[in-house]
């Protein structure tokens, strides 16, 4: 896999995802679970949780 193209990236990404199991947390808009697991302790510092939620609620449907 080429991490190094835009595609590359998106499917490595999906395929840490699905590994770790984080689409159910996906799924679920656990935001704070998935960026726990995704980013560890520090998801707090970056506000990853709530960048993930404002994010999704601005680009769903």
């Amino acid at each position: 896999m080429n991490y190094e193209s835009e595609g590359g990236q998106l499917m490595l990404f999906c395929q840490f995802v699905l590994t770790n199991k984080l689409d159910a947390y996906l799924k679920k808009q656990d935001w704070v679970k998935f960026a726990l697991i995704y980013n560890g302790s520090g998801y707090k510092t970056n506000k990853y949780d709530i960048k993930l939620k404002a994010a999704f609620e601005k680009y769903s449907m």
